[in-house]
């Protein structure tokens, strides 16, 4: 039986207003995408992240465009254990951190 793994990405983002066009940026992977209202835009922001961690991870290119980002593993501790249906979950959280300075993602 094949097991269901997911990571869940936090990631900043704010909005911009470009003519009639809302933008959704995420300053850290310095990602955009375009919609009519809030909505549209972070539902399309959502999209577009997913395809490119995605693609990302097909080409094996995520530690490299990470680290272009910024990315550096940050302390961690936290776990969590879950059950349900007596199958067992952990949640691992493994955070990043980016610096301040840190220059925009040529990824």
């Amino acid at each position: 039986m094949e097991q269901q793994v997911s990571i869940t990405w936090r990631l900043p983002y704010r909005f911009e207003q470009e003519g009639d066009w809302i933008l959704a940026y995420c300053p850290v992977l310095d990602l955009y995408a375009q919609g009519r209202s809030n909505d549209e835009a972070l539902k399309n922001l959502n999209t577009t992240i997913q395809l490119f961690l995605e693609s990302c991870y097909e080409r094996n290119t995520m530690d490299e465009a990470l680290k272009e980002c910024g990315f550096r593993l940050a302390k961690h501790t936290k776990k969590t254990v879950v059950e349900e249906n007596d199958q067992k979950y952990i949640d691992v959280l493994l955070p990043f951190s980016i610096p301040h300075h840190a220059k925009k993602c040529p990824a």
